[in-house]
């Protein structure tokens, strides 16, 4: 063994081997700590996504059994008295109650369009028996204040009058006059 390293080039080969091995191990211990740290790292972030997991699904069926409340509307639809009443006619009463509002509030009316049973109404795509729908494409002419006295004047009506749509923007040459492009729904219950 002595012989063996006295020769210089099995003693540096040993020295390497030794150092080999040496560094094999620091290096191997090394990687072993950060795969440990690793490992735990995981096993918090599973046990973190499985309380996460849990409120949802706590969550999720809290809402199941929420009860569905429906907003209620104080509004009612206008009912037609006269029985045999068609359905076009049916909306004379809530017509001229329009046209109430609009003079009360001062809007001018330059034209007012009819379409019985729009497509995108829910009631109309419901298909509900008796019950009516007419939009009024309207044409207005008004001051600001005239435009939210109208509408003021509708939200307070006690039969439903629905909004579907509103443009409202100044005149070219008078900017404190707004016209107004308005899409109203009036509903009505025949018998």
């Amino acid at each position: 063994m002595q012989k063996m390293l006295t020769n210089p080039i099995i003693a540096v080969l040993l020295i390497i081997v030794i150092a080999l091995l040496g560094g094999g191990t620091y290096y191997s211990i090394q990687k072993g700590q950060n795969l440990y740290k690793v490992y735990n790292s995981n096993i918090e972030i599973q046990k973190n996504l499985t309380e996460l997991q849990e409120k949802l699904d706590m969550l999720i069926e809290a809402k199941k059994n929420k009860p569905i409340v429906e907003k209620k509307s104080d509004k009612v639809i206008f009912e037609a008295t006269e029985s045999g009443i068609g359905a076009e006619a049916s909306f004379a009463p809530l017509f001229d109650i329009f046209l109430s509002l609009a003079k009360a509030s001062g809007l001018k009316i330059r034209s007012i369009g009819y379409n019985y049973s729009p497509a995108g109404d829910p009631i109309v795509a419901a298909n509900i028996t008796n019950y009516n729908v007419c939009e009024l494409d309207i044409k207005a002419i008004g001051s600001y204040r005239n435009f939210q006295s109208f509408f003021r004047a509708i939200a307070k009506e006690p039969y439903l009058m629905s909004l579907a749509n509103t443009n409202i923007s100044p005149w070219e040459n008078d900017r404190t006059i707004l016209i107004g492009d308005l899409k109203l729904n009036l509903y009505t219950k025949t018998h």
